[in-house]
């Protein structure tokens, strides 16, 4: 299922009640097939989901390093759009479709080189020969034993 556009309702930091597992529980409204629905997501706040809520709250605009993450049960995050995707999924032995929501993963930046060597590649063309770079600046007089070459 595609990528779709999802307005936040409401959010507030909530717990689990199995675990007790910190998230951020997203109340969310969207357009699937031409109805309205309404539903919910959570940001997990784990050191396995941690990276992700991050990168989510950045999308949303929310500086976590400057601001109190109390703001976000007052609304600061109410009215923001986020994108989602949906997924089925089986829980306690039912099937459920599950929304989830967007997060890209942090990337470098992408400059010509890196678009030209892409092209290339894609095409089945050699890949061009990249500009100098510092270890290309190198003398080529160094002695370093093998050993310590680390490839």
């Amino acid at each position: 299922m595609d990528n779709v556009t999802a307005e936040i309702i409401s959010a507030k930091i909530a717990k689990s009640s199995s675990k007790g597992t910190l998230s951020i529980n997203f109340y969310l409204k969207t357009e699937l097939d031409g109805k309205l629905v309404k539903t919910y997501a959570d940001l997990w706040i784990s050191d396995m989901c941690i990276e992700r809520t991050r990168r989510a709250l950045k999308l949303l605009d929310f500086d976590f390093d400057t601001r109190d993450l109390t703001e976000i049960n007052k609304g600061a995050l109410n009215g923001k759009s986020i994108e989602v995707y949906f997924k089925e999924e089986e829980y306690e032995g039912k099937k459920r479709m599950k929304c989830n929501i967007v997060t890209p993963l942090d990337s470098k930046p992408v400059i010509e080189e890196d678009i030209l060597e892409a092209q290339a590649r894609l095409r089945g063309k050699p890949i061009p020969e990249k500009t100098k770079s510092v270890v290309n600046d190198a003398p080529d007089d160094l002695d370093i034993p093998e050993e310590n070459v680390p490839f």
